[in-house]
C-alpha cells in the first residue's frame, strides 16, 4: 500500500523586508494588513506585518486585490525601486500589471487546498455572583470560507442570564451571510438572520434577503463597506405579547467599518436600517460593536455590544434590547 499524496505549493516564494532581510516560504494570504507565510523552519503559519514588507516574490498564482476594488490574477515579480519610483509587484497575468505595495488590499492563492480558507473564532464569558444567586454567560462563534471572488460566513451570538427566583433571560442571534465580489468595489450580499429575544417577547425573528453594496473604503487596514437591499421577515411573539405572528418585506440600508492594527486591535462596528414596506412606518433597527484586543498567540480579549430596536412591537412588547458582553477567546 502507498501512502497518499499530499499537494503543497513549494514553499520557494520570496519576501523582502525594508529593513533588507528577507524569507523564503509560501505566500498563504494577506488580509488585514498581515502578510501569512509558511516557511519550511516553521510550525505553522506565521504573520508578518504588510507594511513593513517592500516586497514579494513567487512563481505561484494568486488573485490580488488592489484597493480600487480592481482583481488581477497571474504569479507575482518583484520589483526593486528605481531612483524615481517605488519599489513594487508586477503581476504576470493575462494583463501584466505593476502596482505598489500601497495599492494591494489583499492576496489570496488561486489554487490552496480548501480547508486552508477556513478561518474560525470562539469566545467565552462567565460572570456569577453569589449575593444574588446570579449567573451570566455569553458565548460567541464566527466561521468563515474565504475565496478570491467569495466570503460566506456563519457566526452566532448567545447571552443567558438567570437570577435566583427570576425568570430566566435569553438571546441568541445567528446570521449566515455570502458575499460576491465582483471588482471595482462592488459586491452583492445574501443573508438568512435568526433572532430570539426574551426581552422583546420574540419567540423567533426569521430575516432572509439581501442587496448590492460598494466598498467605499478598502485598505489592508480598514474598510467601510455600505449596502441596500430587500428582506421579508416572519416574526412569532411569545405569550406574553399575545402570541401574534406577523410578517413583512422591508428595505435594507445598512453600513459597517472595519479597522485592524496589526497583532494588537480588531474593531468592527456595524448598523442595519430596516423600514417596513407592508407596514408603513415601522422602522427597525439592529447595531453592533465588536472590539478584540490580542492578549498572546491567537488568544485574544473580546469586548462586545449590541442594539436592536423597534417602533412598532407588539401590545406588552419592548421597543429595544441592548447589552454588551466580554469573554476571552481563540481565533485560527
Amino acid at each position: 500500500m502507498t501512502a497518499p499524496t499530499v499537494f503543497a505549493r513549494p514553499k520557494t516564494d520570496i519576501v523582502y523586508f525594508k529593513n533588507g532581510d528577507r524569507i523564503t516560504c509560501e505566500i498563504k494570504r494577506l488580509e488585514q494588513g498581515r502578510l501569512s507565510v509558511s516557511a519550511a523552519y516553521t510550525d505553522g503559519s506565521i504573520s508578518i506585518d504588510w507594511s513593513l514588507v517592500e516586497r514579494v516574490e513567487s512563481s505561484q498564482g494568486f488573485t490580488v486585490e488592489l484597493q480600487n476594488g480592481e482583481l488581477i490574477t497571474g504569479t507575482i515579480e518583484a520589483t526593486p525601486g528605481q531612483a524615481s519610483e517605488s519599489p513594487g509587484l508586477i503581476i504576470s497575468g493575462a494583463d501584466p500589471r505593476r502596482v505598489t505595495n500601497p495599492e494591494v488590499a489583499t492576496i489570496r492563492q488561486e489554487e490552496d487546498v480548501w480547508y486552508q480558507s477556513l478561518h474560525a473564532s470562539l469566545d467565552v464569558g462567565m460572570i456569577y455572583a453569589k449575593s444574588n444567586d446570579q449567573t451570566q454567560l455569553a458565548a460567541n462563534a464566527e466561521l468563515s470560507y474565504t475565496k478570491p471572488l467569495w466570503d460566506i460566513t456563519a457566526e452566532t451570538h448567545t447571552n443567558f442570564s438567570t437570577i435566583a427566583g427570576v425568570q430566566t433571560s435569553n438571546r441568541s442571534s445567528n446570521r449566515l451571510q455570502a458575499t460576491r465580489y465582483f471588482g471595482h468595489r462592488w459586491l452583492a450580499v445574501g443573508i438568512a438572520d435568526f433572532l430570539k429575544s426574551d426581552e422583546q417577547s420574540l419567540d423567533l425573528r426569521a430575516t432572509y434577503g439581501g442587496g448590492l453594496g460598494r466598498d467605499f473604503i478598502r485598505t489592508p487596514r480598514t474598510s467601510f463597506t455600505a449596502l441596500a437591499g430587500l428582506v421579508a421577515t416572519q416574526e412569532n411573539y411569545s405569550e406574553n405579547s399575545g402570541n401574534e405572528s406577523r410578517k413583512n418585506i422591508e428595505s435594507l440600508i445598512s453600513a459597517q467599518y472595519r479597522f485592524f492594527r496589526f497583532k494588537k486591535t480588531d474593531f468592527v462596528g456595524a448598523v442595519s436600517v430596516y423600514p417596513s414596506l407592508s407596514d408603513l412606518g415601522r422602522i427597525r433597527m439592529d447595531s453592533s460593536l465588536t472590539t478584540r484586543f490580542e492578549l498572546f498567540k491567537n488568544f485574544y480579549i473580546n469586548l462586545s455590544l449590541y442594539s436592536n430596536f423597534d417602533s412598532r412591537p407588539p401590545v406588552n412588547g419592548r421597543r429595544s434590547d441592548y447589552g454588551g458582553n466580554t469573554g476571552i477567546g481563540y481565533s485560527f
